[in-house]
């Protein structure tokens, strides 16, 4: 893990944008970030356009571009905010559904031991 160059949180933005375009709220994230309104580094920036909006504004500010192809699981997600080492995460338009379980039928997961009954309501 990297020192901390600074003392304000680590944010690592998902945003989806589209393959040729895209990616204003990034943008306007970058912008406040770099204005001073928005009190945090962003320190990744993640899509599944190679080469779209969204990793054309990260070259454009200098952020670290990362692509994260399907499937978009939780360990997918957890594996890409310790990589950064990001204290939060924002979704900027990043419309992909985190799969948890895969039976969600089951009383209880049979990858993590939870009962995806009780997710439910409690949310």
């Amino acid at each position: 893990m990297k020192p901390r160059l600074s003392p304000r949180p680590r944010l690592l933005v998902f945003a989806s944008g589209t393959a040729d375009g895209g990616g204003s709220g990034f943008r306007r994230l970058c912008r406040a970030m770099m204005e001073g309104d928005l009190r945090a580094d962003i320190v990744g920036v993640v899509s599944h356009h190679l080469q779209g909006g969204v990793a054309r504004t990260a070259d454009e500010f200098g952020i670290p571009f990362q692509i994260f192809p399907p499937p978009w699981d939780a360990a997918g997600y957890q594996a890409i905010a310790a990589a950064h080492d990001a204290d939060w995460c924002a979704l900027s338009g990043w419309l992909k559904l985190v799969v948890a379980h895969t039976d969600s039928n089951a009383s209880v997961c049979s990858s993590c031991g939870t009962s995806p009954i009780s997710e439910r309501a409690a949310r």
